[in-house]
């Protein structure tokens, strides 16, 4: 059920509301199912109840999802685009990665070097998967927590982040197209751009659902992007073409066959 969850949250980054019937038509759903989602969305403040429907928030453009409900969404996707990244790194090397949904795949493989972070859920990760001495180093940033975010955030973060250099910084984005990387935080993109600035490679990874997604801030251009870390879909081959001609290794993956699949009416959705 997240991916009508997802869905409806697309829908109304253009349009200001949606109806009940409109969701059924749009998500081919019982009106019951319809109206459980619009309940599950609006009791995690991500859209507003009206009659017959909900409505978008004001400037929701912006707002961030809450970090449950993002994480499922393309699960086998980006578990596949993370291994892929991982593979980049030596057993010793040093790397940034930024929160997000995909990024926090990293912390499924990730069993040694040393990783800095603003993702306060990937070090809770590792920590569960290393108890002990044993392990990666993890190493977070200061800064302000953002709940629902499950990250560090800030002019604190961003400073801390300035003492450190890294050999690669993994990042996953907002959404993408024939220019860059887009964002809709401004305050994860300060906490990005210094990363950037302090390794060696930066690496983008990135599920096809991503190309062509709104936002109001670019991250980078293409020329300051050195590998984007992909799924092969038909309808994004020619953006992928542009941005290696911008000089971006683009590395392409055939999708999982579960990136696919569309839950059916009777799947829990869990939050």
């Amino acid at each position: 059920m997240e991916r009508y969850a997802r869905q409806i949250l697309n829908y109304l980054e253009i349009h200001e509301t949606l109806t009940t019937r409109e969701a059924q038509k749009l998500l081919s759903v019982s009106e019951a199912t319809a109206r459980r989602i619009f309940a599950l969305l609006a009791g995690s403040g991500n859209v507003e109840r009206i009659h017959g429907g909900v409505r978008s928030l004001p400037n929701s453009i912006g707002r961030t999802i809450p970090f449950q409900i993002r994480k499922q969404w393309q699960s086998a996707e980006k578990e596949l685009l993370a291994r892929r990244a991982l593979e980049f790194l030596k057993p010793d090397s040093i790397a940034f990665i930024h929160s997000g949904t995909t990024t926090l795949f990293l912390g499924k493989f990730i069993s040694s070097g040393t990783f800095i972070t603003d993702s306060v859920t990937l070090a809770e990760l590792l920590t569960r998967r290393f108890p002990g001495d044993a392990g990666p180093e993890v190493i977070l940033c200061g800064g302000t927590l953002d709940r629902k975010g499950g990250m560090l955030s800030g002019s604190r973060a961003e400073a801390a982040i300035g003492g450190f250099h890294a050999d690669f910084m993994i990042t996953s984005v907002r959404g993408i197209d024939s220019l860059g990387p887009i964002e809709t935080d401004e305050k994860a993109v300060g906490i990005q751009r210094r990363m950037m600035e302090n390794s060696a490679k930066v690496i983008v990874i990135a599920d096809h659902n991503k190309f062509r997604r709104n936002g109001y801030c670019y991250l980078a251009r293409w020329r300051e992007i050195d590998v984007l870390i992909t799924t092969d879909i038909p309808e994004n081959r020619s953006i992928c073409e542009g941005i290696r001609a911008a000089g971006t290794q683009v590395i392409t993956l055939p999708p999982p066959e579960s990136a696919a699949e569309t839950p059916g009416d009777g799947d829990c959705f869990k939050i």
